[in-house]
């Protein structure tokens, strides 16, 4: 993992004349925060030249690891900080075994022994994944020969917090088709790094997932959506990825996906297609749409001047989640269907007094639930997988 910079030679540091910081990475690696070009580089005591320190080229600099929890520097040819004693890294924490375990990225051997000591527990292998919504969850119950696994049983899964996610995984067969349903899911508001958020999704992947049906709770931008309305995904608009919100940010292992995947067809036609015919069948075309879903971080809901930029965008609804779990699963070569539930309407009048609460996006999912199950079961029983 990363490069190491050239270390020019060894020598005998004196401690003393370097200032201590504290890396910022966890205490498995002496990862520091600096960059050689744009790949991270490992850290160990000697001197390297090249290094960029804080926007800044400094040709030498001497490099002393006093313990696993500090790293002391020195750049002696700073140009203008010549033999002085110069700071450069964010202090993350006093001590590394305090840090906290979410801020480090997990490893593909590490996803994977999570993915084989969930799939030792159960009988069965799925190959479709649907990810529960608020209020959502109730899809479930329609699951055969059902095997269930809290979140808190599973050493390393981040935890649900949010009232309408249960917490669970559900396997066992829907219409017939080997299956993982998620109720509840992380979120970026609860505190968690996006790649803490979407490592369900790589785990996924490891088990043999190869189809993921992704449902929301949303409000709707589109002035012609109704509240109870359903929305096929075609398309998403990352608002947190114009600010470097990414869950692809960091180290990158091929085994899970290329570096740069594309995401022009993020949403499967062929999924879209289906759920069209569906939804025709089914006679829900009175309420079902298709359009823009876009992703704000939360937890508090938009402004009414977020709403009207959302709309002149082309959004149609905007919830707070999804796409990080979207973007990783294109990356895993998966297959994503992704499903909105209209519960609220966004406001965007300045002056109006009706504001949003997740008391109503609930309320209103407790009323649409069943036609959605409906959906997605008779989409689940028409898939090929």
């Amino acid at each position: 993992m990363g490069t190491v910079l050239n270390r020019l030679f060894k020598e005998n540091f004196e401690p003393e004349e370097y200032c201590k910081i504290a890396l910022p990475f966890n205490h498995r690696s002496a990862f520091a925060k600096f960059r050689c070009g744009v790949a991270p580089l490992r850290i160990e005591t000697g001197r390297y030249e090249n290094i960029v320190l804080e926007n800044r080229v400094c040709h030498i600099c001497d490099v002393f690891i006093e313990d696993e929890a500090h790293v002391l520097l020195r750049c002696p040819l700073y140009d203008d900080f010549r033999n002085h004693l110069y700071y450069v890294a964010e202090t993350f924490n006093d001590n590394l075994n305090t840090l906290d375990d979410n801020q480090k990225y997990d490893t593909y051997e590490e996803i994977d022994k999570i993915a084989k000591d969930i799939l030792k527990r159960v009988k069965c292998r799925p190959q479709l994944g649907i990810i529960c919504g608020s209020g959502l969850g109730g899809l479930a119950d329609l699951v055969e020969e059902k095997e269930t696994i809290s979140y808190f049983d599973i050493e390393g899964f981040p935890v649900s917090t949010v009232p309408g996610h249960q917490g669970q995984f559900v396997f066992g067969k829907l219409r017939n088709k080997p299956v993982i349903i998620m109720q509840g899911r992380v979120h970026v508001y609860e505190g968690y790094p996006l790649h803490k958020v979407t490592l369900p999704i790589k785990i996924l992947k490891l088990m043999g997932v190869t189809t993921l049906f992704i449902t929301n709770a949303a409000g709707g931008i589109n002035r012609d959506y109704n509240v109870g309305d359903i929305m096929i995904m075609k398309d998403h608009f990352n608002i947190p990825g114009f600010s470097g919100l990414n869950p692809l940010i960091g180290p990158n292992d091929d085994r899970f996906g290329p570096r740069f995947p594309a995401l022009s067809n993020a949403y499967d036609f062929n999924l879209r297609n289906l759920a069209k015919k569906c939804v025709k069948e089914l006679g829900y075309t009175d309420f079902c749409r298709e359009g823009v879903y876009s992703m704000l971080t939360g937890p508090s809901y938009e402004t009414v001047t977020e709403c009207k930029f959302l709309l002149q965008c082309g959004v149609d609804a905007t919830g707070m989640s999804t796409v990080p779990e979207a973007i990783v699963a294109v990356y895993c070569g998966m297959k994503v269907f992704g499903l909105s539930l209209i519960t609220n309407s966004c406001i965007m009048e300045y002056d109006c007094k009706t504001c949003a609460n997740h008391e109503e996006v609930l309320e209103t999912a407790k009323l649409r639930s069943k036609d959605v199950q409906t959906l997605i079961s008779k989409m689940v029983a028409e898939v090929e997988v």
